[in-house]
């Protein structure tokens, strides 16, 4: 077992790496749950000696928002060979697993719409407070930061942070394409010195993927052209959700909340963060501001009258996640066991969510029919040959002239009419995947609750629950269930809720893709049907 020792000489023994990185790996100690270790893969240099002691001068400072180094660690008692930095062992669950549906029911199953806002402005504040200390973190990404059940904030890893001393900057050195501003985009970080307005592009992202649970602000379906990766669209300055009328090349996907349902001085903060322009100084809004908005949004929160688990903001013209459910049957915020007690359980609840695992009515995309005005027509061949031809034998000279253009738009038509029609075929399948799916999560329900009547207490509650005992649907309220049996229940349609719900955003996903792909493939047929007629009507001139 390796042997570790700190500035003051004390030794450490290692128990076992939880983490692997590029600059090294992060390994618990034996008999501590509050201190880790990360060692390099390389000794660093005089530079980044230097960085991690000034770090290090920020740590009592900043106890509680950021994991900094509280120690250097050696291999020797004698501190003679440094290998790695001592940081505070920090326990919460990574951000990403609070914004992403699935993960955030699993781990977070009473958060709602307030509980992400929240973390928003706690995560804000992380952001100002590090600011103001003089420290920009540059690699921003959502592996790096820790959420905590009452929401707060810690970030970890934090030897990477850029600081500045009264002679030299420090500067973080590696970076996130994904979480990258579009002004560094392709760029080798190395050397580069960061600023707090990059940082801000990272910190609107990560308060967007709350806000809209998950969305990534750059992910979108193209309005016109190829699709865009996120990295691609973060170069392009495309964000997906902004207004249409500023021409962004792409459009929300289907299943999001549109950025109206946020109050104005939010959407303009999202402008601000992620539209041309943005690069100059100061451009995007700071983490202090971000607190001011983020405020009031706490203070302007309402209710869903129809669900009681929904939140949204009192400005909206309705609640974006029942809109959500009406388009797509996935309910981003559903009523879980824990928080089906504060909203008053009962044999009602019980049976309105059993009654609820409905299936949702996923339909083909039509491709659009609109005519497109033809392309020009091909260059008239030149040469005396060519005029020759013309005069003497017209017809033919058209032929030579149109000709091959008529070939290619007849292939263009017929490859294009293929794609259309497989891309349909492939919508049909992934319906019908979800509608198997669902079936297996009924059935699976459904042996669940034979299973649980095998138990004569049990039995005998549901037969008295149930006008008829093998039906799941045609119910009539009946005796009381125990507390047992109804939370036994609950955790069972919990479960077929959860995969339902997981087969949908599947479908939801798979149709967005496949639906893209057959438009983009009905542009193209409908291009070269115009093209055809056009060489045709020219062709018949003749």
């Amino acid at each position: 077992m390796l042997t570790v020792y700190d500035g003051n000489g004390r030794s450490f023994q290692i128990s076992h790496a939880f983490a692997q990185g590029g600059q090294g790996a992060i390994s618990q100690l034996k008999e501590r749950d509050d201190l880790c270790v990360k060692l390099y893969h390389q000794p660093p240099d005089a530079q980044q000696i230097q960085k991690l002691k000034l770090l290090q001068n920020h740590t009592t400072v900043l106890t509680g928002i950021a994991a900094l180094p509280v120690s250097l660690a050696y291999a020797d008692a004698e501190r003679k060979k440094l290998i790695g930095v001592f940081f505070p062992l920090i326990h919460g669950r990574a951000i990403f697993e609070l914004y992403g549906v699935r993960s955030r029911l699993e781990h977070f199953p009473n958060a709602d719409f307030r509980f992400l806002i929240q973390t928003a402005y706690n995560l804000a504040n992380v952001f100002e407070r590090l600011h103001q200390a003089g420290i920009i973190i540059g690699d921003v990404n959502e592996q790096n930061i820790r959420v905590l059940p009452d929401a707060s904030i810690n970030l970890i890893d934090c030897d990477s942070f850029q600081i500045t001393d009264q002679k030299q900057t420090y500067p973080s050195n590696v970076g996130t394409p994904l979480w990258t501003p579009p002004e560094l985009q392709g760029m080798d970080l190395t050397g580069v010195v960061r600023t707090v307005n990059h940082d801000c592009f990272g910190l609107a992202q990560l308060i967007f993927l709350l806000l809209f649970a998950g969305r990534h602000p750059f992910a979108g379906i193209p309005r016109h052209g190829p699709p865009l990766s996120p990295e691609d669209a973060i170069r392009k300055y495309a964000f997906a959700f902004a207004p249409e009328f500023l021409g962004v090349p792409l459009r929300p996907p289907v299943g999001c909340p549109p950025l109206v349902s946020l109050p104005p001085e939010i959407q303009y903060s999202f402008l601000r963060a992620f539209q041309e322009g943005s690069a100059q100084p100061g451009a995007r809004s700071t983490a202090a501001e971000w607190k001011t908005s983020l405020k009031r949004l706490l203070q302007g929160l309402t209710i869903c009258r129809q669900h009681p688990h929904h939140v949204y903001w009192q400005g909206a013209a309705s609640c974006s996640w029942c809109a959500i459910i009406r388009e797509t049957g996935i309910n981003l915020f559903p009523a879980t066991l824990s928080n089906s007690s504060a909203v008053g359980f009962s044999e009602n609840t019980f049976l309105t969510r059993l009654q609820n695992l409905t299936i949702h009515p996923f339909q083909i995309q039509p491709v659009p029919a609109s005519e497109s005005e033809p392309d020009p027509l091909p260059a008239q061949p030149a040469g005396l040959w060519s005029i020759l031809q013309r005069r003497l034998a017209p017809t033919r000279w058209r032929y030579r002239w149109l000709g091959h253009a008529l070939y290619h738009e007849r292939r263009v038509y017929a490859t294009a009419r293929s794609a259309v029609r497989q891309g349909m075929r492939d919508q049909q399948a992934v319906i019908a995947m979800y509608h198997e799916e669902f079936q297996l999560a009924r059935r699976t329900l459904e042996s669940a609750f034979q299973e649980l009547s095998q138990t004569p207490a049990i039995r005998q509650e549901l037969e008295a629950l149930f006008s008829q005992p093998s039906s799941l649907v045609k119910m009539s309220g009946g005796p009381k269930l125990s507390a047992s049996t109804q939370h036994r229940l609950q955790d069972e349609i919990t479960r077929c809720e959860n995969r339902i719900q997981t087969a949908q955003q599947n479908c939801v996903r798979q149709l967005q893709v496949s639906q893209a792909t057959t438009t983009q493939a009905g542009r193209q047929r409908n291009q070269a049907h115009a093209n055809i007629q056009n060489l045709i009507q020219h062709l018949r001139r003749g």
